[in-house]
């Protein structure tokens, strides 16, 4: 099972930095340390975990042809969560999750996009958006990977009608595009919403 461990907010200037869930003029460690030594923040804020890269396939795809340079990655899933019913700040929906399938394309052909952490070979980490697509022989194959190194965090996807984000959290005003022009997948800039709107 893939281990996680929180990394604890400690002042509002982070919590600021990450682009979610900061609550004007409040500082300081609000966490809780539940009955197996997981650390929680105060629940009005959002929890930011950390995840270990573990695996070396993706949906039965190896990683070396998703990306030649990862040693380990793991494709997030809602069991990864210590409490994911639609209350949490761990909720999913039916727009918002690790996984969706559909043809974000439009060539006919069910496409399947994912959020995970990875590896690389000089140990640098981060996380990632994988689209994959089906061969005509079935098996799924990359269509797309577009990384962020850094800490190996949750991300989310958002299957909007408008198209695919990749968004920090479930619930933050950070995002960005993923779109299909001329042929390709690109990954759109950087979108952040204003906490007044």
């Amino acid at each position: 099972m893939v281990k996680l461990s929180f990394i604890l907010s400690i002042s509002i200037l982070f919590a600021a930095l990450t682009g979610c869930g900061s609550r004007g003029g409040q500082t300081g460690d609000a966490s809780l340390v539940d009955s197996v030594g997981i650390a929680v923040r105060d629940p009005t804020l959002w929890p930011t975990m950390t995840f270990v890269p573990e695996g070396t396939e993706i949906d039965s795809v190896p990683l070396r042809a998703i990306d030649t340079t990862w040693t380990r990655a793991t494709a997030l899933s809602v069991s990864m969560l210590p409490a994911h019913d639609s209350a949490s700040p761990f909720g999913t929906s039916g727009t918002v999750g690790f996984q969706f399938d559909r043809d974000f394309n439009g060539d006919g052909i069910t496409d399947r996009a994912r959020v995970g952490v990875y590896r690389d070979t000089t140990g640098t980490e981060g996380s990632f958006v994988l689209i994959l697509t089906r061969s005509p022989k079935g098996a799924w194959v990359r269509a797309f990977v577009a990384t962020e190194p850094g800490e190996p965090r949750l991300t989310v996807l958002v299957n909007d009608p408008t198209g695919l984000l990749w968004a920090e959290c479930m619930t933050c005003g950070r995002w960005r595009p993923i779109f299909w022009s001329e042929g390709q997948y690109g990954l759109g800039p950087v979108v952040q919403q204003d906490a007044g709107q």
